[in-house]
């Protein structure tokens, strides 16, 4: 599952959810999210 797919899943889950954090202390997540097309709410 994309990392996109998980973060989507939990706000599904969750509808009260409004902020998510990610910690990436390595980095390794950042290119893959800076790529993702996030819809403007």
């Amino acid at each position: 599952m994309a990392l996109q797919d998980k973060i989507y899943s939990y706000f599904d889950r969750n509808p009260g959810l409004h902020v998510l954090f990610i910690f990436d202390p390595s980095g390794m997540k950042e290119d893959e999210l800076a790529a993702v097309q996030w819809p403007k709410n």
